[in-house]
């Protein structure tokens, strides 16, 4: 470990993360500080990917993604780029997996603990620099969920909090949801649409019907991430990656047939990842509008709920609709390797929009 990287504040580290996105959100005192958080949803919030030397290849009989070594000099210089220290020990924040039942259990577990960097989550950057220890924060999200998740995540914090509601949730999920190339005919996207909205609605009756731990709670529900942004963008369609060790672009992933098999083989999975995004190539305008009108409604209904909510909400209870993580303007070095997931400076860009969020 670096040393001076190592002996540098967390806090300074983090406000000069978002000071070089030319946001000076974290180099103030924070306005408000918090002693816990949870933070529910799928693979946006876990750091899945999140580390630039990570890349992915496939073993071609076994069908297993793992990640290749770790390349030191590009994963030193991103974080001497971004200033952020190693966790120091004790500041890790908890992650929460089951006990794998079966060997393709095991296999998913083994893929979550290799990849996910949950201390280069916009979850651990908000929480520190708003004064939450590493420990204090629990991650309940887990890969690949969807909405309907949601209560086995709930169950899980009521274990950990006593039955209680920590001081500060956030829930967030972006297109697991909507994966289905359903979505792509007006019976499959209304019946996506509601049945999200039925589980949200079950999810947030359940933390509403939580008694407090302190004097006040705040529930904080994330609209998805940009999406169509991410597809639209040329820059991100020229993102060269490494699949089995083999170099594509991320619109070639989404658009083309590949000449080697292992790379085939990889680029074939991370479309099975979520089909109705991944195999929208860049060039597709019909799916891409389909996509655009499907996550206006998304947010317009999650927005409607939050309000709902808001309203009804017992005393010492705050309901909040995140909406800036749809408007973010995510650049291609923003976007993993995998040409799907935020990286770490796309988690620092959602970080420092959630904490000015929060401390309003």
């Amino acid at each position: 470990m670096p040393t001076s990287l190592a002996a540098k504040p967390l806090f300074l580290a983090l406000a000069a993360l978002t000071l070089s996105y030319g946001n000076p959100a974290l180099a103030e005192a924070p306005a408000v500080k918090y002693q816990e958080m949870a933070i529910l949803g799928d693979s946006g919030a876990t750091g899945v990917m999140a580390d630039p030397g990570v890349f992915l290849s496939l073993t071609v009989l076994g069908n297993l993604a793992t990640p290749r070594n770790r390349i030191e000099s590009n994963y030193g210089s991103v974080y001497r780029a971004l200033s952020i220290p190693y966790p120091l020990s004790g500041e890790l924040p908890r992650r929460y997996l089951p006990a794998p039942k079966d060997r393709g259990q095991k296999l998913a577990l083994n893929f979550e603990l290799n990849t996910d960097r949950t201390f280069m989550s916009w979850g651990y950057l908000t929480g520190r620099v708003l004064g939450v220890q590493g420990e204090n924060m629990h991650f309940f999200a887990r890969n690949g969920r969807r909405s309907e998740h949601l209560l086995d995540q709930i169950k899980q914090l009521k274990k950990t909090f006593a039955g209680q509601l920590p001081e500060l949730t956030v829930i967030s999920l972006t297109a697991n949801d909507f994966c289905s190339e359903a979505v792509f005919t007006d019976k499959g996207r209304e019946d996506a649409i509601r049945k999200h909205e039925r589980n949200i609605m079950r999810a947030l009756n359940q933390l509403r019907s939580l008694p407090t731990r302190h004097a006040s709670a705040k529930i904080v529900f994330m609209a998805p991430l940009p999406v169509t942004k991410i597809l639209r963008s040329q820059a991100l369609a020229e993102k060269r990656t490494l699949l089995a060790m083999d170099i594509f672009t991320c619109g070639e992933i989404r658009s083309t047939a590949h000449s080697t098999i292992p790379g085939k083989d990889l680029a074939e999975s991370l479309r099975r990842m979520c089909p109705a995004v991944m195999r929208t190539a860049p060039d597709d305008e019909a799916r891409i509008e389909k996509l655009e009108s499907l996550f206006a409604d998304v947010v317009k209904t999650q927005k409607e709920i939050l309000t709902d909510f808001a309203i009804g909400a017992p005393a010492g209870k705050e309901f909040l609709y995140f909406q800036d993580s749809f408007e973010l303007d995510l650049r291609a070095k923003d976007v993993a390797n995998d040409c799907f997931h935020p990286s770490i400076y796309g988690h620092g860009k959602i970080a420092a929009r959630l904490i000015d969020f929060l401390r309003k």
